[in-house]
């Protein structure tokens, strides 16, 4: 809000509320009648910058009569430019949750994958153990015929 009045009352050389108002299509900060408390409406009695007049920026005026209505924006450009500002925060937030909700999702993933490999990894080793320890369980096949047998 001060930053806008600010930028009103330096009007001239700088281009800012011009910006703001042809691209939000508004004009002063909470109404039109914001620019007859300016240095500039002094100058220019009874009109408003050329940024606040609908369809009209390709002209060669450097200002809008604001005794013509319909001819230039009514509505001040704080509350569109605050609603623009939160709805980009509203996203950008958006985005972050949800990569946050992926980085989550993941790093649960890797941590089950590592408990998976750790439990294979030890089931592994004790069939290994055993299969050492278990006579049972050595690796010769034994053939119907006793002479013919076949070890690792």
């Amino acid at each position: 809000h001060h930053t806008m009045t600010y930028k009103m009352r330096n009007y001239g050389n700088d281009t800012t509320m011009d910006t703001i108002q042809s691209s939000y299509e508004c004009c002063g900060v909470q109404y039109y009648t914001d620019w007859h408390n300016t240095t500039w409406s002094n100058a220019h009695p009874g009109h408003v910058p050329l940024s606040c007049c609908q369809g009209n920026t390709k002209s060669r005026d450097t200002k809008c009569n604001s005794e013509e209505k319909g001819n230039y924006y009514i509505y001040g450009c704080e509350s569109k430019v605050v609603y623009y500002v939160g709805f980009c925060y509203s996203v950008v937030m958006a985005i972050l949750l949800v990569t946050l909700f992926v980085q989550l999702i993941a790093t649960a993933l890797v941590y089950l994958l590592i408990l998976v490999i750790e439990s294979e990894t030890e089931g592994k080793n004790k069939d290994s153990i055993t299969s050492r320890d278990n006579p049972k369980s050595s690796s010769c096949i034994t053939l119907s015929n006793p002479e013919l047998q076949l070890s690792e």
